[in-house]
């Protein structure tokens, strides 16, 4: 049980920063990029697969993903310690005194892209590994359900009337 909510937690920490993320991407309902974002493989914010991957795995199979996640914990947290402190850098400079232009907050924009950039990278390089554990069957198996909950949070969406005046246009 503790590789799943390990694997879940980290799903939780690093999906904000993986929106756009196309390999990850997963158009569940009440993605924070709402209804037209078009990222990944559907609407919504991208997800990492690892829970659906976890869902067809046997204990064996998750004990190793256990061990993997234990593996790769220090280097993420690294990134998302850096990319919480660019955050933060970025936010002094926004609300610091005097004149601030675009052009100011560049060098910040381009490190926290490239701090992005890395962890996604590497939260690739975890999936992949994950997915190797799988049989053939069981990469199947979680396909279907990928595409059953695509389906799903289609209908989801399909109940709900357009809002009027939508904001993000």
């Amino acid at each position: 049980m503790r590789p799943t909510l390990l694997a879940i937690a980290m799903a939780a920490v690093l999906a904000p920063g993986l929106r756009g993320a196309h390999a990850f991407g997963h158009g569940g309902p009440g993605g924070c990029m709402g209804r037209r974002a078009g990222m990944g493989m559907g609407d919504g914010a991208g997800m990492l697969p690892l829970p659906l991957l976890l869902s067809v795995m046997t204990p064996d199979q998750r004990a190793q993903v256990g061990e993997l996640m234990k593996a790769e914990k220090p280097a993420m947290r690294s990134l998302v310690d850096k990319m919480r402190t660019a955050h933060e850098e970025l936010a002094d400079r926004v609300f610091a005194s005097g004149k601030l232009t675009a052009a100011d907050l560049d060098p910040q924009v381009k490190k926290m892209a490239a701090l992005r950039d890395q962890l996604v990278h590497q939260a690739l390089a975890t999936t992949l590994k994950v997915r190797e554990l799988l049989t053939p069957e069981q990469l199947a198996e979680a396909a279907k359900k990928k595409n059953r909950l695509r389906e799903l949070g289609q209908e989801m969406r399909s109940l709900l009337p357009e809002p009027e005046g939508d904001p993000s246009e």
